[in-house]
């Protein structure tokens, strides 16, 4: 009777639905240049987790901000910095 709640499920439905199309990200460009940015911040990560994992926060928080700057890429959001650099304050290398 639950299912009664949400109305008939279509189970043979072929193709895509404006809606379910909209959430398939089919531009191939964006996602390969989505995929590229994130290689670059794990490179960034990768670079600064060499020469200062384990030191405190503000220093892991200065080398990524001053690194990021250098390689081009606009300010990222300061919970993300965070949280990159609380793991890497305690000696994980933050992945991507």
């Amino acid at each position: 009777m639950a299912d009664d709640h949400w109305g008939e499920a279509i189970t043979d439905h072929v193709g895509t639905t404006t809606e379910s199309a909209a959430a398939v990200d089919t531009d191939e460009e964006r996602v390969a240049m989505h995929r590229a940015q994130a290689s670059g911040l794990q490179a960034i990560i990768s670079k600064v987790a060499e020469d200062h994992l384990g030191d405190r926060k503000e220093v892991i928080l200065a080398n990524l901000r001053r690194e990021l700057e250098a390689h081009g890429h606009r300010p990222q959001p300061h919970a993300w910095l965070d949280a990159v650099a609380e793991e890497m304050e305690i000696g994980h290398h933050y992945k991507c």
